[in-house]
Formats: structure tokens, C-alpha cells, sequence
């Protein structure tokens, strides 16, 4: 388990920003939740926000729309984008490796950080999860 950090949550679905807080602070994470995407930068300092974990469907545009506004507002937060079609046991645990291996890397310098989570989101072990349809798995 990593050291306590603060993860930002911007998830819609309130029910999936339960059980991803709920798994989150049961490995010693504090994990605020938000449904707003206009303000996140001050939400983010109100937080003092180690890493944020964006769903990627999101009504007011996507994932990577907030990933690419935060990177162009401030670089220094580490913004893991997710996509979760079904909500079991097995999607959120891979969730919490990916994030608990997203706070390591985050620790490195950023070109080694971003190169290892490009890493590990093609990592045949992150992108097979047994949630998702067979289709989608590449």
C-alpha cells in the first residue's frame, strides 16, 4: 500500500463515486468526489490533490478534455483518465492498482512518469479486464 495521498474523483454517477471513494480509502486514501468540471482548479487546491482520477465519460465534453485543460492550467498533478462500462469487484480493484501505480510513478521525474503510466495503460494486464465486452478489449 502507498503512503496516505489525496485523490480528486470526478465522477457523474454518484453510485460509482461510492464504491471508487469507498475501495480508495480502504487502501488509506482521503478521496474527495466532484461532479464539477468548470471549477476543478479550485476545488483542486481546496483538496490538496496528489492525484486526480477522471471518468472519461463525462456529460460536458470528456475525460480527456479535463486531463488536457489541467495539463495546460498546471502540469504538476498527475490526471489518470478511466473508463469503466461495468462496475464490479474485479474493474474497481483494477482501478485502485492502477491509481496505487500512478501515485509511485508520480513520485519520478515527468518524462519517466509519463512513460510509465503510457506504459501501463498499454499493459496487457490493465486492458484486459474481465468487466469489460470481449469487443473492447484489444
Amino acid at each position: 500500500m502507498t503512503a496516505m495521498s489525496t485523490i480528486l474523483i470526478i465522477e457523474e454517477d454518484a453510485g460509482r463515486a461510492y464504491l471508487i471513494k469507498k475501495a480508495l480509502k480502504g487502501e488509506g486514501h482521503r478521496a474527495p468526489v466532484t461532479n464539477d468540471c468548470v471549477n476543478l482548479s479550485r476545488i483542486r487546491l481546496l483538496h490538496d490533490v496528489d492525484l486526480i482520477l477522471v471518468n472519461y465519460f463525462i456529460q460536458n465534453g470528456s475525460g480527456w478534455d479535463v486531463y488536457n485543460r489541467l495539463r495546460i492550467e498546471d502540469g504538476t498533478v498527475p490526471v489518470m483518465v478511466y473508463a469503466l462500462p461495468s462496475v464490479n469487484p474485479i474493474s474497481i480493484k483494477w482501478l485502485i492498482e492502477a491509481v496505487n501505480e500512478g501515485l509511485k510513478c508520480s513520485k519520478d521525474n515527468k518524462l519517466d512518469r509519463e512513460l510509465r503510466l503510457a506504459k501501463l495503460c498499454m499493459d496487457d494486464s490493465v486492458r484486459k479486464d474481465p468487466g469489460l465486452p470481449m469487443e473492447s478489449q484489444a
